[in-house]
């Protein structure tokens, strides 16, 4: 490209900012195109000329370009740290928190031990990293314990993101980002000890040895389904939600299989409400890893009622198949 006589090169190192063509740089092209650059005389009043048009066009159809804070944006002068300080008065102090450790467990939904416990392997990670920086205005950012509050009180009730702006002075869009990087982060720090594994040598022996005590040999397990109410189920999904449980309410199915202890080992959430302990079956992830191998019954071979197994069994009700790893309870004692 060859550069006219009144045009200069760009300095090294500079560089110029390009937006995408829109209807008015057509036009201007268009214009431009017209003119005769050997008569029009001094090219770049014309051209200010055209760019002052152009600005005045785009302003008077909304699309000027703009600065700063997003356009419409409503600003709220929010007070992080009282609201981290009002927090830790009100759970956090130890002895003389507000509320009793047992009212924590009721609105966390974990105790405060499993909750110091989530909370410092997800510290510094993803959302939840300390506000060590200041921000433009010279102030902290939100703290952690306050993003990790709302995540677990949003996934405890059900609540919408925004409910938590008045006490915990943190807004809707924050709350999303801390819910989905606190799912994340859970499943990546604790997924491998507490998420859908098969039991170790050491825990499978202790749990067989258990059970064999209380006249099940060979028990592994309880497996079972809990229909969780949907109160806010949207109107498309209502018919494949309602079901006989809780008075034809819309529910979701939990299924899970716990031990004597209620170690949960294996779970699986999403069923419709209109789905039974049979047919749920067919969408059931843990049935998937039985036959893909993830979850492993083989162990020694013990016998029952005159039978030599090697594979552990489960405890279920009555509606179940008749599957060789399902033993039904019996509805009438037998002597």
């Amino acid at each position: 490209m060859q550069l006219g006589q009144d045009e200069t090169p760009l300095d090294v190192g500079q560089q110029r900012q390009v937006r995408p063509i829109d209807a008015t740089d057509e036009r201007l092209f268009s214009l431009w195109s017209m003119v005769d650059r050997d008569t029009m005389g001094n090219r770049y009043e014309l051209l200010d000329d055209l760019v002052d048009d152009s600005n005045e066009i785009a302003h008077h159809h909304g699309h000027g370009q703009h600065g700063g804070s997003v356009s419409g944006r409503i600003v709220i002068k929010r007070d992080f740290e009282a609201a981290y300080k009002r927090l830790c008065e009100q759970y956090f102090n130890g002895d003389e928190s507000l509320y009793t450790a047992q009212q924590f467990k009721r609105r966390y939904r974990v105790s405060p031990s499993i909750f110091e416990k989530v909370y410092q392997q997800l510290l510094g990670k993803g959302v939840f990293r300390r506000p060590d920086k200041l921000d433009a205005c010279g102030r902290k950012g939100i703290h952690p314990l306050v993003r990790m509050t709302a995540a677990f009180r949003v996934l405890a009730y059900g609540c919408g993101a925004d409910r938590k702006d008045e006490n915990l002075s943190i807004g809707e869009s924050t709350v999303h980002d801390a819910v989905k990087s606190f799912c994340k982060l859970l499943i990546q720090e604790f997924g491998d000890e507490y998420l859908n594994r098969t039991p170790t040598v050491a825990e499978r022996n202790r749990i067989l040895k258990h059970n064999k005590t209380r006249g099940f040999p060979g028990l592994f397990a309880s497996w079972d389904c809990k229909h969780f109410v949907w109160d806010n189920c949207p109107v498309a999904l209502q018919g494949q939600h309602k079901g006989h449980h809780a008075g034809g309410k819309y529910t979701k199915i939990l299924e899970a299989i716990a031990d004597g202890s209620c170690y949960i080992w294996f779970v699986h959430f999403g069923a419709p409400g209109s789905c039974n302990d049979i047919n749920v079956l067919d969408k059931s992830s843990i049935v998937g890893a039985l036959l893909s191998g993830q979850l492993d019954l083989k162990t020694e071979p013990y016998e029952i009622n005159g039978t030599i197994r090697d594979w552990m069994y489960f405890l279920v009700d009555g509606i179940y198949p008749n599957w060789a790893i399902f033993v039904k309870t019996i509805a009438v004692e037998r002597g």
